[in-house]
C-alpha cells in the first residue's frame, strides 16, 4: 500500500510556495507563479484516490457553473451586499430548492459566500463569472466541450492525415460544419463568435506580457539602431492585446520599428476586424514558414 506520508519533494514544494507568498508584491507575474506552485504542490501531494477524486469533481462543478450562468445568477447577486435564496430564485425564475443545491456545489470552491443561512454575497471567485467580467471566457470553454468529448470517436473514424486537414478537425466534424475551417465555423455563429473573441481578450489580458521580457529597458537602443527589423512579431496573437501592452510599456510606440500581428485571416479580418494603431496585420498560419525574417532578437 502506498504511504500517505508526504515525502521530501512535497515539503520542499510547500516551502517554496510559502517563500513565494511572502515575497508576493501584488503583480500578475507573482500571482501566476504562486498559483503554478500551488498546483504543483497539489499534484505532488495527491495519491491515487486523491487524484481520481480531484479529476472527477469537475463533472459536478462545471454543470453547476453552467446552470448558474445560463440562468443569470452571477449577474443577479448584487455586487454590494447579499441576497436571499428566495429572492434570487424569483429573480432568475428557478426553483429555490434546486438553486440552493447548485449554489452549495460552487460554495466549496469559494464561489459566493453564504453570509448567513440562505443569504449569499459575491466573492472575487464569483464576480469573475458576471457578464460584464469574464462570462465569455467560461462560455468559450463550454462551447468547445462537446467536440473534445467526442475526440475518441473522431480518432476511431478519421485518419491522422484527416486530423491535419483544417476542414476536418474535431470541432468542424462534431458540429457538422464541414467543409469549413475551425475559424470559419466559429465566425458563422454570432453567439459562438462573440464568446470566442471576448474569451480570447480575457485570456490575453491575464497574461503578464510586459513582465516576461525587458522590452523597454534592454531593447530600446538596439531597436532604434536597426528600425528595419520588426520589433515584435506576435504569432497567433488574436486581437493584438499583447502588442498593445508592449507598446504601452514602451511609451506608446515601438521605437520606429514595426509591430506585426499574425493570425488566421478569419481572426484578423472576420466579422469584427482587428485594427490597432501602429500594428501591421499579417494573415499567417503558424504551421507554415515564418515570412518575417528580420526581427528581434536577431
Amino acid at each position: 500500500m502506498t504511504s500517505l506520508i508526504p515525502d521530501a519533494s512535497v515539503i520542499a514544494e510547500a516551502e517554496q510556495l510559502v517563500l513565494s507568498l511572502k515575497g508576493h508584491a501584488g503583480s500578475a507575474a507573482d500571482q501566476a507563479k504562486a498559483v503554478r506552485q500551488l498546483d504543483r504542490l497539489r499534484c505532488l501531494l495527491h495519491k491515487g484516490p486523491d487524484a481520481l477524486m480531484s479529476q472527477s469533481y469537475p463533472f459536478q462543478l462545471l454543470p453547476a457553473l453552467n446552470v448558474l450562468m445560463e440562468f443569470g445568477v452571477f449577474d443577479a447577486v448584487p455586487l454590494e451586499g447579499d441576497t436571499s435564496t428566495k429572492d434570487l430564485a424569483a429573480a432568475v425564475k428557478l426553483d429555490a430548492t434546486i438553486l440552493s443545491r447548485f449554489l452549495r456545489i460552487v460554495l466549496t470552491q469559494g464561489i459566493f459566500h453564504e453570509k448567513a443561512p440562505g443569504f449569499y454575497e459575491h466573492t472575487p471567485a464569483s464576480t469573475i463569472f458576471r457578464a460584464d467580467q469574464a462570462a465569455s471566457f467560461f462560455r468559450l470553454g463550454t462551447m468547445q466541450f462537446s467536440h473534445w468529448w467526442k475526440v475518441a470517436e473522431y480518432l476511431k473514424t478519421h485518419s491522422a492525415q484527416e486530423a491535419q486537414d483544417a476542414t476536418k478537425v474535431p470541432y468542424v466534424w462534431a458540429h457538422g460544419k464541414g467543409p469549413m475551417t475551425y475559424y470559419e465555423a466559429i465566425e458563422e455563429d454570432p453567439v459562438v463568435s462573440d464568446a470566442w473573441h471576448k474569451g480570447m481578450i480575457m485570456i490575453e489580458s491575464t497574461q503578464p506580457i510586459t513582465g516576461m521580457f525587458p522590452f523597454r529597458s534592454t531593447m530600446r537602443a538596439a531597436v532604434e539602431a536597426e528600425p528595419q527589423r520588426a520589433f515584435v512579431v506576435d504569432v497567433g496573437g488574436g486581437r493584438g492585446n499583447a502588442l498593445a501592452a508592449i507598446m504601452k510599456e514602451c511609451g506608446g510606440g515601438s521605437y520606429g520599428a514595426s509591430m506585426v500581428l499574425q493570425d488566421m485571416p478569419e481572426v484578423l479580418e472576420g466579422k469584427d476586424p482587428v485594427r490597432l494603431d501602429g500594428v501591421q496585420n499579417m494573415p499567417h498560419n503558424f504551421f507554415n514558414v515564418q515570412p518575417v525574417k528580420s526581427r528581434w532578437p536577431p
